[in-house]
């Protein structure tokens, strides 16, 4: 583009025109070079956003008719003149339409000015839609057959300004996912693949937002045929989630214009365009996805990063995992991080541990180093006491492991609010129902309790002499102000039920839960039968 030469801005009312009037005849379209000089100096005009929407949708209008028309296919070379000429043309216009994109990307990239958002999702979604478009009709020379027919150097500018160092760009990436085709993943998960080998050891916290907020969206279609029997019934529930998609659909769906074409167009048969289609699969996909969080995971992620990781990789990703065993390293890491993080590892490492044989000696004393005060008040607490239940049906733990559990809990059960206690006496009940070998802590001894041999401050549960120590805390929950928690207390020390309390129903327990229970229960009590003499109170 000439720069030394003066702007010759284009009033906003006749852009319309001049789009119809390219369209319509090939004398005009040097007024594309027009259109392109005013969108690359929108800076200096300072225009408004109406002013560059509008430039902007004229020259997407364009293009994309172009692409349709197969303004842009290159025609098989055969050393005429007539050809030749032609395929200048065209090779003219490709230039002017990958200057389009190169200013469409930097709009996006948002790196020298303060370009709204608005303004910024418009070139986004005008650039997946030239994706969408190249897909269908490949404006390049003809390409053999066996090749997919798919912008991939296109998608890479497109991801690779969204996977940005320097800003952080949550709402774009949301705009982003919403692409969820199925080449359109397979080609994100690559390209995201050369981004992190690109970026190994950075410590850019944008860079790990921006790669975390594209790839946990994926949703990988699951062939039920592929999966464990183990995991076949959650595959059924998976697919009735509306999070998930349900079919095949890639975004570019390729059209062929064959030697036999009868539109009249002279020029028709010289068009060769690939007629492979790209095709979903599952066991390339999965590798790609799986290897992908592998390498996702070696970055010194920061805390908000890290939680939200660990999330969808519960969520979502550690099913497409051909061998979880991979993830062991990162998780035994993360579960002794201590705090939420280690609350939100106990998801997948159950499924290491259970259903992959993971050999983890010192999970249960890491475990019950997580038992203080602080764990009954975190957002994450039904999480929590729903995995340790699970961990602790273990018949494999040994009686003096589930004894210092119960009397941590106990413990806790002192310093809590009555929601809290209603969800752990039931908790601590069934650890009595399925390991009888404790029960003997609820014999009845007269012990105060600063005689109570057990070590509170201990962090190994084998040392902590839980089972020489008497259930106390029991006695103590007999006088709590809350009927509820009295009758639960008594229970548990004097008559155990023979089956367990069901954890699902009480782990999500509220205080407001506890509150609105005890007004129905009061509503529910008979009136006074007499009236109350009010007179006392007025002064007469």
């Amino acid at each position: 583009m000439n720069e030394s030469k003066s702007l010759n801005l284009i009033p906003l009312q006749e852009f319309n025109k001049i789009t119809s009037d390219i369209l319509q005849d090939r004398k005009n379209v040097n007024r594309i070079i027009d259109l392109i000089d005013i969108l690359s100096n929108l800076d200096e005009i300072q225009a408004s956003n109406l002013y560059a929407e509008s430039l902007i949708r004229c020259l997407s209008k364009i293009w994309t008719n172009y692409i349709d028309s197969r303004e842009m296919v290159l025609l098989k070379d055969d050393d005429t003149d007539q050809y030749s000429k032609i395929n200048k043309f065209k090779s003219w216009l490709i230039t002017l339409y990958e200057s389009t994109i190169s200013l469409f990307i930097r709009i996006l990239e948002n790196k020298e000015s303060n370009y709204s958002l608005k303004l910024r999702q418009l070139c986004l979604e005008l650039l997946m839609k030239f994706v969408e478009e190249e897909g269908k009709f490949p404006y390049r020379y003809a390409t053999n057959n066996d090749e997919i027919s798919f912008p991939v150097v296109l998608l890479e500018k497109i991801v690779r300004s969204l996977i940005s160092e320097l800003t952080y760009n949550q709402e774009l990436i949301a705009f982003y996912s919403k692409y969820q085709y199925d080449d359109v993943i397979h080609f994100t998960m690559t390209i995201l693949h050369k981004i992190i080998d690109e970026n190994k050891g950075s410590d850019k916290q944008n860079l790990m937002f921006n790669i975390i907020d594209m790839l946990s969206p994926i949703r990988l279609i699951t062939p039920e045929d592929l999966l464990p029997k183990s995991l076949q019934s959650e595959f059924r529930k998976v697919n009735k989630s509306n999070n998930d998609r349900k079919t095949l659909i890639r975004l570019c769906e390729l059209h062929r214009i064959d030697d036999s074409d009868d539109s009249g167009n002279h020029i028709a048969k010289w068009i060769q365009l690939p007629t492979r289609k790209f095709k979903f699969n599952y066991s390339r996909d999965a590798e790609i996805y799986s290897s992908l969080w592998i390498k996702y995971f070696t970055f010194q992620l920061p805390p908000q990063v890290f939680k939200k990781s660990l999330l969808y990789l519960d969520k979502y990703a550690i099913r497409h995992f051909e061998n979880p065993l991979l993830l062991a390293d990162f998780l035994i890491n993360s579960f002794q991080t201590g705090g939420i993080i280690s609350i939100l590892s106990l998801s997948p490492l159950y499924t290491l541990i259970h259903k992959c044989n993971l050999e983890y000696p010192n999970f249960y004393g890491q475990l019950y180093s997580l038992l203080e005060p602080a764990i009954t008040y975190v957002k994450h607490r039904p999480r929590f006491l729903f995995w340790c239940d699970l961990f602790l049906t273990s018949t494999h733990i040994s009686a003096t492991i589930v004894a210092s559990f119960a009397k941590k809990f106990a413990r806790l059960t002192i310093i809590s609010s009555p929601d809290t206690i209603l969800i752990l006496l039931p908790f601590i009940g069934n650890l009595f129902i399925r390991h009888p070998m404790i029960k003997r802590m609820l014999d009845y001894k007269q012990i105060e309790p600063e005689q109570d041999p057990f070590l509170d401050q201990e962090q190994d549960p084998e040392k902590t002499q839980a089972l020489n120590s008497y259930m106390w805390e029991l006695n103590l929950l007999q006088s709590h102000y809350h009927p509820e928690i009295v009758l639960l207390s008594k229970q548990i020390s004097s008559e155990l039920p023979r089956y367990e309390w069901n954890m699902e129903d009480i782990l999500e327990t509220s205080m407001d839960d506890v509150i609105d229970k005890t007004k129905t229960s009061l509503n529910d009590q008979k009136k006074f039968s007499y009236d109350l003499d009010c007179s006392l109170y007025y002064d007469l």
